[in-house]
């Protein structure tokens, strides 16, 4: 049977991702996003204050994610969920570890939703996939 499997939320203050990014500069963008999503930042020319709210966005959505897999960041990882942009719609895709861990509990696929207002970042993220999982082994390694 096919269903929701788990329903996450986050809030950030798009100060504190700026703070963070004084502070850490690249190694923020490095340990937050992979690959694709760097390039994607690249490609629309991402910068300024519109940066710091694209990855205030990006980091509640993973952390949205997290909490709707069942799951703690720390155990997906940052850089194996990420965030794309499909027509303009946020778009989630799990890779490496985080693909693993969603198999296990017989997750399909991640919807996410993003917002910004007011100096906030919000993320919504519902995991939708098989309600009687192949295996009873949830933990990740």
């Amino acid at each position: 049977m096919t269903g929701v499997i788990g329903v996450g939320i986050d809030l950030i203050a798009v100060a504190r991702i700026e703070a963070a990014l004084v502070r850490h500069g690249g190694r923020l963008m490095a340990r937050l996003l992979s690959d694709d999503e760097s390039r994607d930042v690249i490609a629309r020319a991402i910068q300024g204050p519109r940066l710091s709210e694209y990855l205030a966005g990006r980091f509640a959505a993973k952390e949205a994610v997290a909490k709707a897999s069942g799951y703690g960041i720390a155990a997906l990882g940052w850089r194996n969920i990420e965030i794309l942009a499909d027509l303009g719609a946020p778009r989630c895709r799990l890779v490496g570890r985080a693909a693993v861990a969603a198999a296990r509990r017989g997750i399909a696929a991640v919807q996410i939703s993003i917002t910004h207002e007011d100096g906030l970042a919000a993320a919504c993220a519902v995991a939708v996939g098989d309600l009687m999982p192949p295996t009873a082994d949830t933990g990740v390694n």
